[in-house]
């Protein structure tokens, strides 16, 4: 079988309430199609700290944390 080449996803979103159930379904499909790194975009404070959360788990999601511009209505002081 040929090698597959490696990829990278530079955004992604898997902490999206879609992936909840199957995110583990979701790592493995990555790893089997050879991506190997999944760079997931956090979009407020909470969705960053459950990201961080994940990466720290993952040998293939690294996370991108900040507050997306549409979503800083949901920011608090200290975010």
């Amino acid at each position: 079988m040929p090698q597959l080449p490696e990829w990278v996803d530079t955004h992604a979103h898997v902490t999206h309430a879609k992936f909840t159930r199957g995110i583990e379904c979701l790592l493995e499909n990555c790893a089997a199609e050879g991506i190997r790194y999944v760079v997931s975009a956090a979009t407020c404070a909470d969705d960053a700290r459950q990201l961080a959360k994940l990466a720290a788990n993952s040998s293939i999601i690294r996370a991108a944390v900040g507050i997306h511009p549409n979503d800083t209505h949901l920011a608090a002081p200290g975010d």
